[in-house]
């Protein structure tokens, strides 16, 4: 106006902004705008909000000369599109786009037989389909219990793994499940007697065990087997344990035999319980390089040669036999003899030389005096 008369209320809109810029259907998107009022006199203003155009909202401000105040506005849509976003000149928009949403696959076990006290992982791969950026929130459960929770946020279209550790303390089948994918697992125990028999002999019964142990674990380890016999009447008659404790390789088969009890009648015998436990040797020196280069049967006897292919002296070799009769059911295991004098021992050699071959000859203890139709060699070394 002319000098030294106020001007008249006039208003200028500015920096108008619509966030955020992608929404999903029904999400509320904010726009705000800055109102100033560029005369001296105070005075009102209607903003109006247009979305593509269409009057959507409208607020009235009363501004003093000079002022400014920003407006702001809330609004959502359901159609999946870009929309215009106008008040006065000023123009932005927003689209509404396909909210984060997830797909999960490859559900991996590591081991997916898993052995009790050993680290073992489940893992699934998460990916976000939607147009949006999102959180997906992976749920370990093992039956149908929440064991674990892991959240991860992904890009639109962006792939990634969820894993899960954990150590079983308690062998078993269970159900785990990561989101909607579900398998079933068998937890192995570290040590399983997989097979075993009563053996009786006469004269002068003798009773004993024979069987197989597995060693279901990544290390070496010292076996131990208990025996408890039972009579008729459910009174312990007499307790039994390994004849010779040694090294079981890892995730292997071997062989064992309890020591003897002597009764009057196998037939005090109605039952008898067995039970195994062991020791690790994480600092044991396992030689896997030991191989048995030849065997053969003489009569009823086995005469076997091993070779130390490692670099390292051997301490101890260990080597067993289980016997076998026509159906596959196992009779016994084989104690060494000596073919020129005939004593039996346990079968174990001493201080192996790196590239040195060694003999020796199995056969069940002369009380049994048994027939078989296969064997099968399992040789144990360490240093």
């Amino acid at each position: 106006g002319e000098e030294g008369v106020p001007a008249p209320a006039e208003f200028e809109v500015s920096n108008l902004t619509v966030t955020p810029s992608q929404v999903g259907p029904r999400e509320s998107v904010s726009v705000s705008i800055e109102v100033q009022n560029v005369g001296d006199l105070s005075g009102d203003h209607k903003v109006e909000l247009r979305v593509d155009e269409n009057v959507e909202d409208s607020q009235t401000v009363t501004l003093e000369g000079g002022e400014t105040t920003t407006v702001s506005f809330t609004i959502q849509r359901e159609t999946k599109k870009s929309y215009s976003v106008s008040i006065g000149d000023l123009t932005q928009s927003f689209e509404v786009v396909t909210p984060a949403e997830f797909e999960v696959s490859n559900f991996t076990l590591n081991p997916e037989e898993p052995v009790v006290g050993e680290e073992f992982t489940a893992s699934i791969d998460v990916k976000n389909v939607g147009e949006l950026e999102g959180t997906y929130k992976a749920v370990w459960k093992v039956e149908g219990e929440v064991d674990d929770t892991h959240e991860v946020t992904l890009d639109p279209g962006e792939t990634r793994s969820v894993t899960f550790s954990m150590i079983w303390n308690e062998a078993g089948t269970y159900n785990v499940s990561i989101g909607e994918l579900e398998k079933n697992i068998e937890v192995k125990p570290v040590l399983k007697i997989i097979e075993h028999q009563k053996v009786a002999v006469e004269p002068y019964v003798r009773v004993w065990i024979s069987g197989m142990l597995r060693n279901n674990s990544d290390n070496p380890l010292q076996p131990s087997v208990q025996v408890k016999y039972y009579d008729k009447e459910g009174y312990v008659i007499d307790t039994d344990s390994l004849s010779y404790s040694k090294i079981i390789p890892p995730k292997s088969e071997f062989p064992f035999r309890t020591r003897r009890i002597r009764v009057d009648d196998v037939e005090e015998i109605a039952n008898y319980e067995i039970d195994a436990s062991y020791q690790f040797y994480p600092n044991l020196n396992y030689l896997d390089d030991f191989t048995i280069i030849e065997d053969s049967r003489i009569n009823n006897e086995v005469e076997v040669g091993f070779k130390n292919n490692s670099s390292e002296i051997a301490d101890s070799v260990y080597l067993q036999v289980a016997f076998y009769n026509k159906q596959g059911e196992m009779l016994g295991v084989g104690v060494e003899v000596d073919p020129d004098t005939s004593a039996i021992g346990v079968p174990t050699k001493r201080n192996i030389l790196p590239g040195e071959k060694r003999k020796l000859r199995l056969s069940f203890t002369y009380e049994e005096k048994r027939e078989f139709s296969e064997y099968k060699l399992f040789i144990s070394a360490w240093s």
